[in-house]
């Protein structure tokens, strides 16, 4: 499993990747996130997260929809994508 927060954008967002490479993975991953969200909203007084996760990996896509995020674009050619394939970015509203 695999968080990686990045301040990046301005003081009030915070772009992360998640990763789980097992499926027994799932529930920590879940709790991961909520924490993390949490977390960022409370700490660093964030008001948007953006979560990115590889095109096709459905597991990681029904994690961040669970914990509220909605798919916000598609995005290609960015140089951490691994197979080059395009990456799914997803947005968590604080505010909402």
């Amino acid at each position: 499993m695999q968080f990686e927060a990045l301040l990046d954008g301005g003081p009030d967002r915070i772009y992360f990747e998640m990763a789980a490479h097992a499926n027994r993975m799932a529930k920590k991953l879940r709790e991961g996130l909520a924490e993390m969200t949490a977390f960022a909203i409370s700490k660093f007084w964030a008001k948007t997260l953006y979560g990115r996760v590889m095109h096709g990996n459905d597991a990681s896509v029904k994690v961040l929809e669970k914990n509220g995020y909605r798919f916000l674009e598609e995005e290609f050619g960015a140089e951490d994508d691994p197979y080059g394939n395009g990456m799914r970015v997803y947005v968590y509203d604080a505010r909402a």
